[in-house]
């Protein structure tokens, strides 16, 4: 099982499992659906149902890489992963959304997965 702070590059590793250990609460994935077009990463939406009084969103957005070798390499060698990490990494907080990063932000190593 990938663990937090590993590289996620397929969306079928996201599991209500590991999700779970991720944000600390048992959480089960109702549905996902990829959404736009994703031209150097792939974003998914996830229902989720999640404990009561939690605090957790009922859904959330993965931002992937690209599944296309190409379209990744070149979102490495522009640093875009990166750049998007930092972006969310200094963001203030917003009561409505979470965020994490998973994986490595830097452009030297693979991309890293976020959740927003």
């Amino acid at each position: 099982m990938q663990g937090y702070g590993q590289q996620l590059m397929d969306p079928q590793l996201i599991t209500s499992e590991w999700l779970s250990g991720v944000l600390g609460a048992p959480v089960t994935i109702t549905a996902e659906k990829r959404i736009g077009d994703g031209l150097v990463g792939m974003n998914m939406r996830y229902a989720l149902e999640v404990p009561q009084g939690s605090g957790l969103p009922s859904s959330i957005i993965a931002k992937l890489p690209s599944p296309d070798d190409t379209s990744r390499a070149t979102g490495v060698a522009l640093r875009n992963y990166e750049r998007e990490v930092k972006f969310y990494e200094r963001s203030p907080p917003r009561s409505t959304s979470a965020w994490r990063s998973v994986g490595s932000p830097s452009g030297t190593k693979p991309p890293a997965t976020s959740f927003c």
